[in-house]
């Protein structure tokens, strides 16, 4: 079906999670395929390492509102954490801690429960890709996976080869399992219980969480290598 569809007059395309069931070595060829398109894309992806090598311009969508980065998705990254956008962050965050330390009743509970933080979502990745990595999904943590490049370049260079290729066989069998449930809840019959649907989509839920934190992970080990 992609290969049809680059093959068409079109020149714009709306891809989402186009990298969904495929290996690398596809992948390869898709982002070869998008680089020679002529046209425009818009693409929705978790794999940030696919984006990196595709994305010219990155569109972030939080609380209503829409806002435009010129670049990949790592320099997209560096422009929150460190460029104009940082400011942006920072007082966003500052306000959110002011609101939380004046407020009380539901309002405290309603900001408990929103977005997260951006140190949050990247500990919480750490935790899942480390109980991941150690087969131990839902137990005690052991060791903190490395999803960050800055922290990958401080191990041995031994290691770094090590953990990319154990963590390129985990997202192989995590992809795997994700076809397999969805599958599952592709079957109209796996509706008529209940039960059933609930913990298939739990589980579903779980790996796509997995993945996420195994493509981080895997994105930090193959940037240093590729500076080898």
């Amino acid at each position: 079906a992609l290969a049809r569809t680059m093959l068409t007059p079109a020149n714009f395309l709306i891809l989402d999670e186009p990298t969904n069931h495929l290996d690398m070595p596809s992948i390869a060829v898709l982002v070869e395929a998008l680089r020679g398109y002529t046209g425009t894309f818009l693409v929705v992806s978790h794999d940030r390492h696919f984006l990196d090598q595709i994305a010219n311009k990155i569109w972030r969508v939080e609380d209503g509102h829409v806002r435009l980065f010129t670049g990949n998705y790592t320099e997209y990254l560096w422009q929150v954490e460190h460029g104009t956008a940082s400011r942006m962050e920072t007082r966003s965050e500052a306000q959110a801690v002011a609101a939380g330390a004046n407020g009380a009743g539901a309002q405290a509970e309603k900001r408990a429960s929103g977005p997260k933080t951006k140190e949050q979502k990247r500990r919480e990745a750490e935790e899942r890709a480390a109980r991941y990595q150690s087969g131990q999904q839902g137990g005690p943590v052991k060791k903190a996976a490395v999803t960050r490049k800055e922290d990958v370049e401080k191990l041995p260079i031994e290691a770094v080869r090590h953990a990319h290729a154990h963590t390129e066989k985990l997202i192989l069998e995590k992809e795997a399992r994700k076809a397999e449930l969805e599958t599952q809840l592709a079957d109209p019959a796996l509706y008529d219980d209940a039960a059933a649907m609930q913990r298939v989509t739990a589980q579903y839920a779980a790996v796509e969480e997995e993945l996420k934190a195994l493509y981080a992970a895997w994105e930090a080990s193959a940037e240093v290598l590729s500076q080898q």
